[in-house]
């Protein structure tokens, strides 16, 4: 059996943590879950310790001492996870805008490729967000595969499942992307450096409880800084294979990657 680590950063998440951790382990029983939290105002460290205590076995909870951008939570709670030896490593958010139901596909995706993504950006996918935040996350996707020269059709997308060895060729240098964009900087590595990438369709939804932590700020910034990804790194036409597979109606059997 494949060691299977959930990582999920959190920052004013009380509302939805309890609600998601359950949902998690309906969908994806035995999976391990490591949280980050930023120092919350909120009580959702409170609530992650509460849960580690209820499960031991099962929920591993992080405490940093402030904000520090969501870039560095995932890095912390990746780091934490290679070193624990998981075999697989999924990456969510806290937020319910990535669906639960969806890990058990990605994992199984992500079995018999590199890194398995979900797309919100396929023809048949339903996106529920506000126009706005629909079209800066759209536009960021054409935007970055423009000047990476990539294909991936959700480049932003930070519902991801990776294996370890990849995980770790990945974060094998520092990072130089410090907004969400780093989301982009993680899947261009993987394609420059041949990995295979799958993307899964899933449908995206508005979070359940709390506010947004996008910004216009954060926006701007990946506008400047995408296109010296370019600079520094190029992706040679090999490595930009990318298989995209369509996702199976609920309840449908999933089939393993070819």
């Amino acid at each position: 059996m494949k060691k299977i680590a959930v990582v999920i950063p959190t920052y004013n998440e009380a509302e939805n943590l309890d609600e998601l951790v359950h949902e998690i382990w309906h969908h994806l029983p035995g999976a391990h879950l490591i949280i980050v939290d930023d120092n919350s105002p909120d009580g959702t460290h409170r609530l992650a310790l509460r849960l580690s205590h209820l499960y031991p076995e099962h929920v591993t909870p992080y405490l940093r001492e402030k904000k520090d951008g969501l870039r560095a939570a995932y890095e912390y709670g990746f780091q934490k996870a290679i070193e624990s030896g998981y075999d697989l490593i999924a990456q969510m958010d806290a937020d319910f805008s990535h669906p639960p139901s969806y890990l058990p596909k990605l994992v199984d995706m992500c079995m018999d490729a590199d890194v398995a993504v979900a797309s919100r950006y396929r023809v048949d996918t339903p996106v529920h967000m506000n126009i706005i935040r629909r079209g800066l996350s759209r536009f960021g996707s054409v935007y970055a595969n423009f000047w990476l020269g990539t294909k991936l059709s959700d480049l932003t997308s930070g519902y991801k499942c990776w294996k370890r060895e990849t995980l770790e060729e990945v974060l094998s240098s520092p990072l130089t992307a410090t907004g969400f964009y780093f989301q982009v900087e993680m899947s261009y590595r993987a394609l420059k450096r041949g990995m295979r990438v799958v993307e899964l369709d899933v449908p995206f939804h508005k979070r359940r409880h709390g506010t947004s932590k996008m910004s216009w700020g954060i926006a701007v910034e990946a506008l400047i800084k995408i296109p010296l990804m370019k600079l520094k790194n190029n992706i040679s036409k090999d490595e930009r294979v990318v298989r995209r597979l369509p996702a199976p109606p609920e309840g449908a059997v999933y089939r393993k990657v070819a």
